[in-house]
């Protein structure tokens, strides 16, 4: 009876379960992280699990390859001159870009999981070495690594953070958005993180750089996993239709009308207070000048364009020359001034306006 290690990826746990169920059935022991709960502690308990087991199994598949986890584990078994069991689960994993520890040893193919496989796999235990003992010290055992740490989370809901600590808060988590395990994890403390009050700008600012490309994947691609490139749908670019014409938006052409007439409006007001009850001959010209040019004016802040400005300076004018053929006494250049030239400015903007609308886009 041996001591197995069984090193997997969380997306490759219903295959790990497979072959734990089949080691046991052999008359193995098997230790599995079926309880895993995150932190030191629990990083600890595997490494002491790697250094008492026989053997350490590892299930290979393009998770488990890309999977910063299982790498410290089949790196510290390696180092710990454990025998290991390299059993293949899933395609799309190429043997010439295996790690070169793990190149040397030959693959158990239990990707159907049928009888065959069972048989080759208990075959292969009858020749597997012994463990050596322990080597005296031991290796330095690796760090632990992000996605066990949740020790994360409560360094994220601290009261308080200074600058030092939200800056190496911020590493801890973008070495664990490159990790498949973690990214999904650490991307959902990075954002937690931003959301703090007493976040300093330059590391509200790296934060915003960080979650914005990052995107959790369910299997990555990584150098192991050979994935053909999906193709590029194109979406065919429907041909403009030339004797298609934009109509013209409803309500921004109401605003414009209303913009129009509130200067030409103005404008009378101005003419108006010029002239006064007792006009001279002068203030005629004046007022005249001041009502066209206010009404070219609504017309030029309505849209600046050419036939707004001339449209209302040509109806200012024929407003005057109309009311002053209507009209006579003394005073009638100045009430064609006043009445005439404004009015004519106000259809002058409107029609304007209504010409600039009608131009094709």
């Amino acid at each position: 009876m041996s001591k197995f290690f069984v090193s997997y990826s969380r997306q490759s746990e219903p295959a790990a379960h497979g072959l734990v169920s089949d080691l046991e059935a052999l008359g193995n022991v098997v230790w599995l992280d079926r309880d895993l709960s995150g932190g030191q502690a629990w990083w600890d308990q595997i490494l002491v699990a790697i250094r008492e087991c026989d053997c350490f199994a590892f299930v290979v598949d393009p998770n488990s390859l890309n999977s910063k986890a299982c790498t410290l584990e089949f790196e510290y078994a390696d180092s710990l001159g454990k025998p290991v069991l390299p059993v293949l689960v899933a395609d799309g994993v190429s043997t010439n870009l295996l790690p070169h520890a793990l190149s040397r040893l030959q693959l158990i193919d239990y990707r159907k999981a049928d009888r065959s496989a069972a048989l080759s796999l208990a075959k292969c235990l009858t020749t597997l070495p012994a463990a050596p003992p322990l080597p005296n010290p031991l290796p330095t055992p690796p760090d632990v690594p992000l996605s066990y740490l949740g020790g994360l989370g409560k360094r994220v809901n601290a009261a308080s953070l200074t600058y030092d600590e939200q800056s190496a808060l911020v590493l801890d988590l973008k070495h664990g958005t490159r990790d498949p395990e973690s990214a999904a994890d650490a991307l959902a403390l990075l954002k937690r993180l931003r959301k703090r009050r007493d976040l300093f700008a330059a590391i509200a600012e790296e934060i915003d750089g960080l979650i914005a490309p990052v995107a959790p994947l369910s299997t990555p691609a990584g150098p192991h996993l050979l994935k053909p490139e999906s193709p590029i749908e194109v979406q065919p670019i429907e041909p403009r239709n030339p004797d298609k014409v934009a109509r013209p938006n409803t309500s921004l052409l109401w605003s414009s009308w209303i913009r129009a007439l509130t200067g030409a409006l103005i404008s009378t007001g101005l003419s108006a207070i010029t002239v006064g009850s007792s006009p001279q001959p002068g203030d005629v010209w004046i007022a005249s000048l001041i009502a066209g040019a206010g009404g070219a004016a609504s017309g030029a802040i309505t849209r600046p364009h050419k036939h707004a400005v001339v449209g209302t300076v040509a109806f200012m004018a024929i407003g005057f020359l109309i009311w002053t053929a209507f009209d006579s006494g003394d005073f009638m250049y100045a009430r064609a001034g006043v009445f005439g030239a404004p009015i004519g400015a106000i259809v002058g903007s409107i029609l304007g306006v209504i010409l600039v609308k009608r131009q094709p886009h």
